[in-house]
């Protein structure tokens, strides 16, 4: 069995556009045609050890969620294909990706956080997950 965090997709919603409400057809660019990523014991374990490295909270010792990385409309963990307005992006063939075990996690700058922007991310660096497991 393979050392990471382990990447299940819900092939029960298929692959899925984000559509803020009242958006008449429009989708939210960076959640353009995603496949949705199921909350395992180990994504949402990888998640509390990378929020508790990475971010301070301003209460004190209080818990943050990791709700508040899964961003509207989706508010869902999820793998993204392609960025972009234009519906319909999801070619009609398109299915989700085969489950894998994550083995490297990157961190990356996303400034600006605009479709027009995404040619500018840059990433910050790379940590190899080999020598953990992220289930219990």
């Amino acid at each position: 069995r393979q050392e990471g965090i382990e990447c299940e997709f819900d092939r029960s919603k298929g692959i899925v556009s984000g559509r803020p409400a009242n958006a008449r057809g429009r989708v939210k660019w960076n959640q353009s045609c995603v496949a949705i990523l199921k909350r395992n014991l180990s994504f949402v374990n990888a998640m509390k050890i990378v929020d508790e490295a990475l971010y301070t909270s301003a209460d004190g010792d209080r818990p943050r969620s990791a709700e508040r990385h899964f961003r509207p409309p989706l508010g869902e963990p999820h793998y993204s294909f392609v960025y972009g307005n234009d519906p319909p992006l999801i070619p009609e063939t398109l299915e989700c990706p085969d489950d894998f075990v994550c083995q490297e996690v990157s961190l990356w700058w996303t400034h600006p956080p605009t479709l027009d922007g995404v040619s500018q991310w840059k990433e910050v660096g790379t940590i190899k997950l080999g020598s953990r497991h992220f289930r219990s």
